[in-house]
């Protein structure tokens, strides 16, 4: 269910984890909503992209090939306009203490992960490409091919935690 009609019948717990998913909510309305439900000694993790990440060394070939198959990176619209979080948080009576810790992670991408990342994102999945999504995989992995015959991409991402204790 939608974040904004979670209700106190969930029970008291001691944490609430949200993974990149904060900023899609009426963050003033949940923050709200979630208070009588954390106790106490908890609070709320938000763990998301850093601001500071780096860009995938795939991005450029796939937001090329994205815009060759009409697949346009469109941001869906959102209750609350303010691109970070730390604002609402800010105005919250339950919540407005909290510290960033940054995580980063090496690893490597091969091409079929490149691609499950594509349609695990919400302006491109599968559905997108309809009945051009062979067309889509064989494009995508001869332009990746090209930039890399190993087909194996390291990438290196940050990710943010923002640690939130109930006061």
């Amino acid at each position: 269910m939608p974040a904004e009609e979670v209700t106190d019948a969930l029970g008291l717990v001691d944490a609430v984890v949200m993974g990149q998913s904060f900023h899609w909510m009426a963050r003033d309305q949940v923050l709200t909503q979630l208070a009588p439900m954390i106790r106490d000694s908890g609070g709320i993790a938000l763990i998301a992209p850093s601001m500071a990440m780096r860009a995938e060394t795939t991005d450029e070939i796939v937001a090329a090939m994205l815009e060759r198959y009409g697949v346009k990176h469109e941001s869906l619209p959102r209750p609350d306009r303010e691109p970070a979080n730390e604002p609402a948080l800010r105005r919250s009576a339950y919540f407005s203490d909290f510290h960033s810790r940054v995580f980063i992670t090496a690893f490597e991408r091969d091409i079929a992960s490149v691609i499950g990342h594509i349609y695990s994102m919400s302006f491109s999945p599968r559905s997108k490409f309809g009945d051009r999504i062979a067309d889509f995989e064989r494009d995508l992995t001869a332009a990746l091919l090209a930039a890399n015959p190993s087909g194996v991409f390291k990438e290196r991402l940050e990710t943010e935690v923002q640690i939130v204790p109930k006061r």
